[in-house]
């Protein structure tokens, strides 16, 4: 078990990439344990289990290892720590209120993170001029039972939110992720990857900090993979089906930075 909040890598010799998974923790502060009602399949079940895997194949990865039950990095400030059920899918998360010291206490965590996080950003923009941040994360098809899968319409195997980013420059960056992802041979076929359709608007707290501190510098696609590569009710991993969808994400690397690289002119006028 690693009780560190997050572990990252960064050498920014790699390349631009930094490949990220904040939901992917599962662990709570020992003081926390005994206050939730959930389940720990409850709370799982709400998280993006191995996301982090994904992500540490890549060489510069971030990957946060409490639950978004202690603190959520995707909400603002003011709604980082659960403490009612609207808060949370409608969840009962607590046998009682929190009390301000622990709030305090996670919240302290949420600032140290973003603190360090903005920090290893920086490093690669200064390093090459710009930053590519593959926000990773996945989401629940199966609501209604194990057994019911949500219609394919709404919910694309890979779901790319973009909202808040330049497209003046990123646009053609964007279209090269999308084009290699659709390129990859995935056992049951080619992958179904859109923008905005599962997920709409600019709610990610994480993604548009870092759009807030570095603009156009930063390209920060949120990637939503459906959890087609494990049973999101009983946690179990696909491990083949999993590695197929990381080796997709992998194979994205070279293309997506030669985009980038094309459109350095454009960057270094800002």
């Amino acid at each position: 078990m690693n009780d560190r909040f997050f572990e990252f890598s960064l050498d920014v010799n790699q390349g631009p990439i930094l490949a990220t998974a904040i939901h992917d923790g599962h662990q709570v502060r020992k003081e926390l344990k005994d206050l939730f009602r959930l389940k720990d399949e409850e709370r799982l079940r709400e998280e993006d289990p191995y996301t982090g895997k994904i992500a540490r194949a890549f060489p510069n990865h971030l990957v946060v290892n409490r639950s978004r039950f202690e603190v959520d990095l995707n909400r603002g400030e003011e709604k980082a720590v659960y403490q009612k059920p609207e808060d949370a899918w409608g969840l009962d998360v607590w046998k009682e209120p929190v009390s301000e010291e622990m709030i305090q206490q996670s919240l302290r965590h949420y600032h140290q993170f973003f603190e360090e996080v903005e920090g290893v950003v920086q490093q690669i923009i200064d390093a090459h001029g710009y930053a590519i941040v593959y926000d990773i994360h996945s989401y629940n098809h199966r609501r209604e039972s194990p057994e019911k899968s949500a219609p394919k319409e709404g919910n694309p195997d890979i779901d790319i939110l973009t909202e808040g980013i330049e497209m003046k420059v990123w646009r053609p960056v964007l279209d090269q992720l999308k084009h290699e992802l659709q390129l990859y041979p995935y056992p049951d076929g080619p992958l179904d990857v859109r923008e905005e359709v599962r997920f709409k608007g600019g709610g990610s707290n994480f993604m548009q900090r870092m759009l807030s501190r570095f603009g156009e510098k930063v390209f920060i696609p949120s990637i939503e993979f459906k959890k087609i590569f494990m049973d999101e009710w009983t946690g179990v991993v696909d491990e083949e089906k999993l590695g197929h969808l990381t080796k997709a994400l992998q194979q994205t690397e070279k293309a997506v930075v030669q985009a980038a690289e094309n459109r350095k002119k454009i960057l270094a006028s800002l």
